[in-house]
Order: C-alpha cells, then sequence, then structure tokens
C-alpha cells in the first residue's frame, strides 16, 4: 500500500522503499495537496501558495509541470489519483495512507480506551506517537503550511504529554523519566512536562531534583514572559515540599512464558511482516487433517522463503508429536552441489532411528521404507531451497500420513508440484514499508532510528523491500555502532549499482544470491534478463521484449516462462511482466559487463521503435494523414503491434499508458528528444478520446522544456504547437493563443505550410470556444488557404479535406448552412479516399446540424447516425456525447421526446466518465434539452 509521510518531512513510500517525489516545487505542491486529502484545491490558490504570494509570470506553466511529474510518481499506484475538477486539483487517496490520519485514529482509540484501562491505552499512544519522524510536514517551508504543521505538533505534544502522564500512574517511573526529562528541556516554557517530570524525579526518590525543576521552570517562565506557574504546578511543588502520600506509587512488573522445546533449526528472534502467508500456512493445518498438505513457499531471491518457513514451523511444531525433519536442497546454493534426494532420503531414515544395515541399498527400497514410516505419524517436513519439483517428489510422504505436512521453499514457482501434487502456492514479495522499516528497528536498535529517521528512511529506499538487503545493510550498521546511520545511506547513494549490498559472505551478498538464480538460465534467458535492465517499467508487453532483444515473440514468450519460473521476473497479468528495482539494476550491471555497447544501444533503439511504431499504427486507424513530425527513422528487428480495428488500439493505450508516458520520460533522458516528442503527438489522439486532457498538456509541457534545450527550430515549432492546442482543451486560451503563434512565426521561417495552416485551425478552433465565431471563421479560411498552397501530396490533400470539413462547420455556426453543406460533401468523398475517419464523422456530424436547421429532420439523423457509427468505432467518447446531444435536440424538434430521452441518456453516461469544461458545457445543454421536451 502507498504510503504518505508528513509527520516530519513529507515523504512518498511504497513496497518498502521511498519513492523519489521530485523537484522542490513538487514536493511543495504535494505538501499543499495532503494538507485538504480528498478536497478540490483551487488552481489560483495553488499558485499563490507555491509561491508565498508572489508567483512569477510562467507560474500557471510551472504548476502543470508539476502536476504532471506528480501523476507519473502516482501512476504506479492504482489507489492515488490526481485529477482536475474545473479550476481546482483533487488528490484522492485511500483514507489511511496518510501518517497523520492514522495518528489521530490511534489516538482517539487510545484516549477513549484509557477512560476503561489505562495499560491497555498505553500501546494505541505509543503507536500513534510512534509514527513520528520530526516536526510535521519538516521539509516544507511554505506560509501556507506552517500554521498546519504547527497545529499537528501541537497535538502531538498534547498526546505525548497524556501517554506519559498514563505510564507514570501505572508505576512506569524509571521508564519515563529519562523521556520527561528529554521533553521538558526541548520545550521549556511549556508546563505539563516539567510538573510530570517533577512527579516522576519524586516518585523515583530525588525530590531535590523534582523541587529544581520547579525552580529551574519559576525562573524561565518570570525572565522570558513575565508569569508565575499555573496553579497546578504551585500546588503539586506545595505537595512535594510536604512529602505528600498520594505522590507515591506502586511498580508494576512485566511477566514472560517460558519458550517451548523445539527441534527445528533456530529461527530469527526480530521475524516480522507475513501476516497473510502465516495465515494461509494455518487455515491449511486446520482444514486439511484428513490428508497429508502440501505447501510450496516461492519469491525471487533474497526475499525471506526460508525464513518464513522454519519461523511458521516452530510455532506450530507442538502440533506434530510424531516429530519434524527439516533438510538444505541446496537447489540454488554457492557450492553448486545439489542435494540428491537418495542422499536426503537416507538422512531422514537415520533421523527416525532406522539402523544403518537396516536401509536398503536400493533407492526405490529406501523411499519406501521412509513412506512407511511416516504412515499413521503426523510429522512436519520442511524441505529447504529446492531446485525444481523432480527433487522434491521422492521426499513427500504418502497418502498413509494422512494429517502430515510437508512445506518445500524454492526460487523455482514449482508449477509441477501445484498442478500435479495439488500443492498450496504461496508467493512471497518484497516487504512493505512498514515490514522493512520494522525489520531495519530490530536489527540496529530504536535509539539508532530515532536519532536519524531520515538516514534510516534514505537506508531503506534502496533496499526497495528486500529483506537480504535490509539485513546486510543492518549487519553493517550494527558492526560499526559509531557511524551515523546517514553515513551508511550515503555510502548507498554513491554506490554503484548493488555495491552497496556487497558482502565476503556469499549467503550475505546480493549480487552472489541474485547470481545463484542467474547461473541457472539458459545462454538466451541470460541474454534476454540482461537486456529487461534498460527497460523503465513500471512492467512489459510481450511484443516489447520481443522487440528489445531482437526476438520473435514465441521466441520471447518461451524465454520470459524461464525467467518467471526462475522468479527472475513476475508475469503480472497475462502476457505483461515486471521486474523487482533490485533485480532490474542487477540485470543492467550484468549487460553493461557481458553486453557490447552496440548490443545495448541497438535494444535499447529496437525498443523506443517499438513503441514509436506501436502508436503510429494506432494513430493511423483514424487520423492516418494528420499533421506530424517527420523525424521517425524505422529500425529493423521491430514486433509490431497488430490492432485490426481502433478498438483494438484503444484498449492497447488503456493497457500501456503508464509504460508509455515513461518510455516518453526515458527517451529524453538518453537524448532522444525528437523521438519522445514523435510518441507523445501520435499519442495525443488517444488522450484526447479518453478526456484525459490535462494529462496531455501536462505531457506536453515537459516535452516543450525539453525541446526549447535541445533547440532544434522544426521540433520547437511542432512542441508550441502541440502544446498550444492541449492548452485550448482546458480552457487556457490565452496561453494557447500565445504558443500557437509561437509556433506559425517558426513554421513560416521553416517554409512549412502545413504546419502553419494547422496553427491557423488551433487558433480558430480556440476562438470558437470563446463564441468569437467572425475570428473562428477567418482563421479557418486562412488555414485552408495555406494548405491549398502547399506542394500536393496525400498528406496535403487529405489534410485540406479535412480543413474544408471544418470551415463548414464554421460556415454552419454563422448560420450559413447551405455553404457548410458544400464544404462538407466537397470534403467526405477526399477523406474517404483517404480513409481519413476522425474527420470524415466529423464532417458527417456538421452535415447533421447544418440539415436540423434547415428543417431537414430526417436527412439530419442519417448523417447524425453516420457520424455516431464512426464514433463509435473510434472510441471517441466526448465526440460521441457531442452528437448525442445534437441528435436528442433533432427529435424533439422531430416530435420523437421519447427517442430523445434515449439519446440524452445514453450521452449522459459517456459525459459521467469525463472530467473537463467540455463535458460540463455539454451537460449544460442537456439539462437545456430537458427543460425543452
Amino acid at each position: 500500500m502507498v504510503e504518505f509521510r508528513v509527520l516530519g518531512p513529507v515523504e512518498l513510500w511504497h513496497a518498502g522503499k521511498q519513492v523519489e517525489i521530485g523537484a522542490t516545487r513538487q514536493r511543495d505542491l504535494l505538501a499543499l495537496l495532503l494538507a485538504r486529502p480528498g478536497t478540490p484545491v483551487d488552481r489560483d490558490w495553488l499558485i499563490d501558495a507555491l509561491w508565498d504570494g508572489a508567483p512569477p509570470p510562467a507560474a500557471r506553466t510551472t504548476l502543470q509541470s508539476c502536476v504532471y511529474r506528480l501523476r507519473k510518481v502516482f501512476e504506479a499506484h492504482a489507489d492515488v489519483t490526481l485529477s482536475t475538477r474545473g479550476s481546482s486539483y483533487l488528490l484522492e487517496i485511500p483514507p489511511d495512507s496518510v501518517d497523520a490520519r492514522r495518528f489521530d485514529q490511534l489516538a482517539e482509540v487510545g484516549l477513549q480506551t484509557m477512560a476503561i484501562s489505562p495499560s491497555a491505552a498505553v500501546p494505541q499512544l505509543r503507536a500513534a506517537t510512534a509514527l513520528w519522524r520530526g516536526e510535521a510536514f519538516g521539509n516544507i517551508t511554505l506560509h501556507a503550511i506552517r500554521d498546519h504543521a504547527r497545529r499537528l505538533d501541537e497535538r502531538r505534544l498534547d498526546l505525548v504529554e497524556q501517554c506519559l502522564a498514563v505510564e507514570l500512574e501505572l508505576g512506569h517511573t524509571t521508564a519515563v523519566l529519562g523521556e520527561l526529562k528529554a521533553l521538558a528541556a526541548a520545550h521549556p516554557l511549556r508546563e505539563r512536562p516539567a510538573e510530570l517530570l517533577m512527579k516522576a524525579q519524586y516518585r523515583a526518590g530525588r525530590r531535590a531534583d523534582a523541587l529544581a525543576t520547579y525552580q529551574q521552570l519559576f525562573r524561565r517562565l518570570d525572565r522570558e514572559l513575565g508569569v508565575r506557574p499555573s496553579q497546578s504546578a504551585r500546588e503539586l511543588h506545595q505537595r512535594i515540599l510536604a512529602s505528600a502520600p498520594d505522590l507515591d506509587s506502586a511498580a508494576v512488573s512485566p511477566s514472560f512464558d517460558a519458550p517451548l522445546p523445539r527441534q527445528l533449526p533456530g529461527g530469527i528472534g526480530d521475524f516480522v511482516g507475513r501476516t497473510d502467508s502465516l495465515g494461509r500456512l494455518d487455515r491449511l493445518l486446520d482444514a486439511e487433517a484428513d490428508r497429508v498438505v502440501l505447501a510450496t513457499i516461492s519469491g525471487p531471491p533474497g526475499v525471506g522463503k526460508t525464513t518464513l518457513a522454519v519461523h511458521w514451523a516452530r510455532q506450530v511444531m507442538h502440533r506434530f508429536p510424531d516429530g519434524q525433519l527439516y533438510t538444505n536442497l541446496r537447489g540454488f546454493d554457492p557450492s553448486g552441489q545439489v542435494m540428491d534426494p537418495s542422499e536426503v532420503v537416507r538422512g531422514f531414515l537415520a533421523a527416525m532411528r532406522v539402523p544403518p544395515e537396516r536401509i536398503p541399498a536400493d533407492v526405490d527400497a529406501q523411499i519406501g521404507l521412509y513412506r512407511s514410516l511416516l504412515a499413521g505419524k503426523r510429522m512436519l517436513i520442511v524441505l529447504d531451497n529446492a531446485r525444481d519439483a523432480g527433487q522434491v517428489r521422492a521426499l513427500l510422504p504418502g497418502s498413509g500420513a494422512a494429517g502430515s505436512v510437508a512445506i518445500v521453499t524454492s526460487r523455482s514457482s514449482l508449477t509441477g508440484l501445484v498442478a500435479g501434487e495439488s500443492a498450496q502456492a504461496i508467493m512471497l514479495e518484497p516487504f512493505e514499508t512498514g515490514d522493512a522499516w520494522q525489520l531495519l528497528t530490530s536489527r540496529i536498535g530504536e535509539d539508532r532510528i530515532a536519532a536519524e529517521p531520515d538516514a534510516a528512511a534514505d537506508v531503506l529506499s534502496h533496499c526497495a523491500g528486500l529483506p537480504l538487503a535490509v539485513a546486510i545493510v543492518a549487519a553493517r550498521t550494527t558492526a560499526h555502532p559509531t557511524f551515523p546511520l546517514e553515513s551508511v545511506a550515503a555510502d548507498l547513494r554513491l554506490s554503484r549499482g548493488l555495491d552497496g549490498f556487497a558482502s565476503t559472505d556469499a549467503n550475505a551478498d546480493v549480487r552472489s544470491v541474485f547470481s545463484w538464480s542467474y547461473g541457472r538460465l539458459s545462454p538466451a534467458a541470460a541474454r534476454l534478463f540482461r537486456l529487461l535492465g534498460a527497460h523503465p517499467g513500471p512492467d512489459v508487453g510481450l511484443a516489447a521484449v520481443a522487440s528489445l532483444a531482437g526476438l520473435t515473440p514465441s521466441e520471447a514468450l518461451r524465454l520470459m516462462v524461464e525467467l518467471c519460473d526462475a522468479q527472475l521476473a513476475n508475469e503480472i497479468v497475462a502476457g505483461r511482466y515486471r521486474l523487482h528495482d533490485l533485480l532490474r539494476t542487477y540485470a543492467g550491471e550484468l549487460s553493461e559487463a557481458a553486453d557490447s555497447v552496440e548490443e545495448r544501444d541497438a535494444s535499447v533503439g529496437r525498443l523506443l521503435d517499438h513503441y514509436l511504431q506501436a502508436g503510429i499504427a494506432a494513430a493511423s486507424l483514424s487520423a492516418p494523414y494528420g499533421w506530424s513530425p517527420p523525424f521517425h527513422d524505422p529500425v529493423p528487428e521491430v514486433v509490431a503491434e497488430r490492432f485490426e480495428t481502433l478498438g483494438d488500439a484503444m484498449t492497447w493505450f488503456d493497457r500501456e499508458r503508464q509504460t508509455l508516458q515513461r518510455i516518453v520520460e526515458y527517451a529524453v533522458r538518453l537524448g532522444r528528444v525528437r523521438a519522445a516528442c514523435e510518441l507523445a503527438w501520435h499519442l495525443g489522439k488517444f488522450f484526447d478520446r479518453r478526456g484525459r486532457w490535462h494529462d496531455y498538456v501536462e505531457l506536453q509541457a515537459f516535452l516543450l522544456e525539453e525541446a526549447e534545450q535541445f533547440g532544434e527550430p522544426d521540433l520547437l515549432a511542432f512542441e508550441h504547437a502541440a502544446y498550444g492546442r492541449a492548452l485550448g482543451r482546458v480552457d487556457l486560451n490565452d496561453e494557447g493563443r500565445w504558443h500557437l503563434e509561437r509556433a506559425y512565426e517558426l513554421c513560416g521561417k521553416l517554409g512549412d505550410l502545413v504546419g502553419q495552416s494547422r496553427c491557423r485551425r488551433a487558433l480558430g478552433w480556440i476562438a470558437e470556444r470563446e463564441s468569437d465565431l467572425r475570428t473562428a471563421f477567418e482563421e479557418t479560411k486562412l488555414a485552408v488557404e495555406l494548405s491549398r498552397r502547399a506542394t500536393e501530396s496525400p498528406l496535403t490533400v487529405a489534410s485540406t479535406a479535412e480543413l474544408l470539413s471544418a470551415l463548414g462547420w464554421c460556415y454552419a455556426l454563422q448560420g450559413d448552412y447551405r455553404s457548410a453543406l458544400d464544404c462538407c460533401r466537397q470534403a467526405v468523398p477526399v477523406l474517404q479516399q483517404h480513409q481519413y475517419q476522425d474527420a470524415e464523422a466529423h464532417a458527417w456530424d456538421t452535415m447533421g446540424h447544418a440539415h436540423h436547421q434547415l428543417g431537414q429532420y430526417a436527412d439530419a439523423l442519417a448523417c447524425y447516425d453516420r457520424a455516431l457509427l464512426m464514433l463509435r468505432r473510434l472510441g471517441d467518447a466526448f465526440a460521441q456525447a457531442d452528437t448525442l446531444v445534437r441528435i436528442g435536440a433533432t427529435h424533439v424538434a422531430a416530435g420523437m421526446p421519447a427517442k430523445a430521452d434515449l439519446a440524452r441518456k445514453e450521452a449522459l453516461d459517456i459525459l459521467d466518465g469525463l472530467d473537463s469544461s467540455d463535458a460540463e458545457r455539454l451537460r449544460t445543454k442537456l439539462r437545456d434539452l430537458s427543460k425543452v421536451s
């Protein structure tokens, strides 16, 4: 689960590691949104707050860029959304994901419990205060945040005082004395800590110290504030002077249970987490007493499979009165000597006190004797570190050992045992944040964590939730008790790749542990694993895998099955794969060492080109001749995505959207800004059709910044145009016009008439949105003229037809419906010839509107039906709703209110999933239509 931390420096955590928020301005924006989670925050207020009342001229663009980057941070977390609501931004997060909310909940429960059972309240109050890592919003200096932070700090201090007061009354005098002294010193003008300290000192037999504490308080208040201590402090002072009997209290002594005897290998004393997995194992034990229970525990290297198996076995060993058997099968071991099953069976027979002379020479006979001895018994068998299912089968109890349990751990998925022996599969993932924090705390001590909480968080972020990595860092830290934790964190930050997790002990070295799985791979799978280190994530589809490695899809599938079976990759859904962060780092290290620069560059080129070709193929299904940057130079050996219909392309976009946005950023990091801009352009229609206009604005803001640094005029012209049109979509019209005029100027210098025509049409479109119909008409007419002057080509012919259709719409808006029909009738055959479905659909919609205004309702509905059919194939949600609104109006005018209601309902259903001012305008139209009908 994602975790937002504000009780200290503002941080974001997920899956056991800290997530990088980004630059200071992004962190400040997140803090402002976290101060009001679940509430729309006005954009202008955010701008004012982010710059403390003095925003620069480009503040709005900077805010949009920050929002875009935050959304990129959140894209891996399905339960976190940052959406746009009109002129506001809304951060929606799980209720318990903010530590401040959990603090409030724990505090409320603790205070309620206090009235019933003070001793039971203490753990709850302690749990609440333990969430704090420093001052609230400690790394945020914005004026808008500081008052909110001060209120949180005051609530914490109140709760700490109440908790210490309860513990003092329970007799925990010695335990709280030091904490009270530190609290009083930290808040010298606050009387409550001083009073509690006086009482604790008195009860500890230090009456003189208690009186001295009062005198210090008296002098400070007098010197700093010119006041005397409160009446309660003065009364406590008098009672201490009089040695009042009611000040005394009895201590409570703890008790401990003696440990049960155990025959299994020793477990670890600081086992943490894995609650769900332990629960699954417990339920298997309870439910399957009439047969042998078999469970597999698998997962990537270093995730803690053996630790879980041994810990659970020691917990339940009392339920197996006939004994417990354990062996390390050494399936993945630095020695490389895998245990033979016959060797294990002989060891088990010896453990069951079979004399050597009674053990048969034949292996099958040994297995038969082993299973005969297990029959009728209830035994626990732990088969650790298995290489594969074949190594395990001979060691499993027979059917006569009902009630016995066998637990098998392995890096392999052991699907053969699941399929053939009905084993219950338990897959371990890296630790969540809380478990990783708990493990580090248990290893190095609470004092070191409390002294340097930020450094501890930094350390854990590098461990990425892998228990082995946490254990290695903890061991290194413990070995140097005088080293500050920050020095350990700095070493990890400066370390190359996995250097920070190195050890002379192969069993405690992350690279070595990973290598035992990597070393089992076939050469082809090993190469693929190395190349996958270059993919930016969060996940990757099979066709992209094939393109990256220059393989066929069937070859890629076979090798990915091998990687998943070795737990070096995880198939999250059918055909999509993910690597753990440290495994990705390891793969990248291996690739640098084993693969040539030429091969690595070629694989990255194929990867980027895979997504480019897919974007182009998807976009061409609706607008094959749309204006796009002439940057693309196809790379061979790329496996293309296949789209039979536009619906297939939309499904692909929905599935790949997060990855595509990362690929755009990845291309920029590699210096391939042109490829990033081209991919983003071809994805624009998909953002448009899904109503994700604000996402697209922020993506184009990011790319415009990069294009300005890149410095090439054609690319800069293109990005100004793309950003300007995107701004118009979210009603930032003045800014949009500025960027479009800048693009027009640059296109003119380049002699790009098609680009100029597109800029003028976009300016006309913005004017139309502002109801400036004369300007909209003139701009669109100029766009048509510029397009006609361009050198004739399929692109310019189709583009001119599209612009002619747009001019028809402008005629219709001015009431010249016959000219509108003439324009569209000229455009439609050309658009059909060039399969320009997007523009053709809008031409039919325009003709429907013109026929309606001329009173030709049957012709209008026929045109609308053709437009709607095409728009559904295109997946353009907003345009469908827009056409349905007009269809409803035509039905009303034609005296068919029932059909109007159906059209209106369908439009509303579509609009419910869209969030923009355009959608709100359509909802207003629908309300007006309802009044008329």
